[in-house]
């Protein structure tokens, strides 16, 4: 579904310069790291919901199911 932009929950350091945890089960997507800073995943939703998602540079993105071993449902439906 190349109509969607996949968002990075990975570890990683955002364009602010903040190193965020990442994100394993969607439970986490709002909570903090250990660090008290939001995950990658809580980084990129406040992007979306401020309304800077489509500013060049400001999300994260990627295809997490990949690095993490998750399953893309999406990707599974796509040839059905």
């Amino acid at each position: 579904m190349s109509e969607f932009t996949h968002l990075d929950t990975d570890a990683t350091a955002t364009p602010d310069g903040v190193q965020r945890e990442g994100a394993t089960g969607h439970s986490e997507y709002p909570r903090a790291g250990d660090n008290g800073e939001l995950r990658t995943s809580g980084y990129n939703t406040s992007v979306v919901i401020a309304g800077l998602g489509n500013e060049p540079g400001k999300l994260v993105t990627g295809d997490s199911a990949i690095k993490t071993g998750g399953i893309d449902i999406l990707s599974g439906l796509a040839g059905r």
